[in-house]
């Protein structure tokens, strides 16, 4: 993907790849859990930063992963929250 992903934006078919879920149910996290995003030229885009945002308050991360062909693709995996005692 090259540059700084902080600054970069995904549409919904490239989150869906990312979160490997379907775009539907990004549509359920939009309006239940206020997944944030912003419309550009009347298609929903998504800052990288936002969305890195909104996983950690959820307790994920991305994790990044070189494919065979080189490329770097996001995983994002769940992190165990550190219980207070």
């Amino acid at each position: 993907m090259g540059g700084n992903m902080e600054n970069e934006t995904l549409s919904v078919s490239e989150l869906a790849e990312c979160f490997q879920m379907t775009k539907k149910y990004i549509g359920y996290l939009i309006r239940n859990d206020k997944l944030p995003f912003y419309l550009h030229r009347k298609k929903r885009r998504f800052r990288v930063s936002e969305i890195i945002e909104w996983l950690d308050e959820r307790h994920f991360h991305i994790i990044w992963r070189k494919g065979r062909d080189g490329n770097e693709t996001p995983k994002i995996e769940h992190y165990p929250v550190q219980q207070a005692i």
